[in-house]
C-alpha cells in the first residue's frame, strides 16, 4: 500500500497530501486471501484524482513493482520504498 501510495504523485504529478489511501484485507469465504487498495482523492467532491489513478493504472502498477524489485535482497531492507514514503 505504502509503495502504491508513493508513486502516484509522482505519476499523476499530483501533491501527496491530495491522495489518501486505505487497504482492505478480508476474507469473506474463508478459503482465500483478498485485498483491495484503495487510492482516492483528500477533498469532498474530488479532484480527478480516481480518474487519474485509473488512466496510468498500468504504469502505476509497473512503476510501483520497479520500486519493489529495486530492494537490497541482501539486507532485506527497502531504502527506496522508505524515502518515499517519507514524502
Amino acid at each position: 500500500m505504502h509503495a502504491f501510495r508513493s508513486i502516484f504523485p509522482l505519476i499523476a504529478d499530483v501533491d501527496p497530501g491530495d491522495l489518501g489511501s486505505a487497504l482492505d484485507i478480508s476474507d469473506p469465504q474463508k478459503n482465500r486471501f483478498r485485498s483491495r487498495l484503495y487510492l482516492f482523492d483528500n477533498f469532498a467532491g474530488g479532484t480527478g484524482l480516481a480518474e487519474s489513478a485509473f488512466e496510468y493504472s498500468e504504469k502505476l502498477i509497473n512503476a510501483t513493482w520497479d520500486l519493489l524489485a529495486s530492494c537490497n535482497e541482501a539486507t532485506g531492507e527497502l531504502p527506496a520504498m522508505h524515502n518515499l514514503c517519507l514524502v
